[in-house]
């Protein structure tokens, strides 16, 4: 993935020419900077000081031979391979420490669809995602309430208590990777029907 004019442009003074830059909606763990730092009586607009250019990589492995049950193990990698860091500093004078990594773990068992009474399926997984390995909106919004630099486990299930009617529950536990500390525990459940 190329994300084009992603990372933010400085403000020279008296102008606003680069306002375009800044955030029009903001997640948490991005590396960011004031486009207008420095500027008397100008706002705080803040904008990413990262490119993104992403290599992204995903693996199953399915043990389809003991059907009806499926036994699947799924992983998910990214690299941000547009983390400039020396371009970085020309832009934003900020010397940041590469964070560009991250990764998603999820094993599965069960049933692949719930359709019945007494279906079911568990899943156990890890997620680990560095500051910048990818753009912090476009993250799963649960895990941590959005973003990066977050990493922690999440388990769950699904029980079907009659023909399409099943109850679907997860716990995702997320603290961040590094700056300051900061933990959320999510728990979710929802009671599905379909027609």
């Amino acid at each position: 993935f190329d994300f084009r004019n992603a990372a933010g442009l400085r403000n020279t003074l008296n102008s606003q020419a680069q306002d375009w830059t800044a955030f029009s909606f903001r997640q948490k763990g991005n590396t960011a900077f004031d486009i207008n730092q420095g500027l008397p009586g100008a706002p705080t607009l803040f904008a990413l000081a990262s490119d993104f250019r992403l290599i992204n990589l995903n693996a199953e492995v399915d043990l389809a031979h003991l059907a009806p049950m499926v036994f699947r193990l799924q992983g998910d990698y990214v690299k941000n391979i547009g983390f400039d860091q020396d371009a970085i500093r020309l832009r934003t004078g900020l010397n940041v420490t590469p964070e560009t990594t991250g990764y998603v773990l999820r094993l599965i068992g069960g049933r692949e669809a719930i359709r019945d009474l007494h279906d079911w399926q568990v899943f156990v997984g890890y997620r680990y995602v560095e500051r910048d390995a990818t753009l912090d909106s476009l993250t799963d919004s649960n895990f941590m309430l959005g973003g990066t630099n977050t990493k922690g486990p999440f388990v769950g299930g699904l029980y079907g208590f009659d023909r399409n009617v099943f109850l679907r529950v997860r716990w995702l536990s997320g603290t961040t990777i590094s700056g300051p500390p900061l933990s959320i525990d999510v728990l979710q459940s929802d009671f599905s029907v379909r027609f």
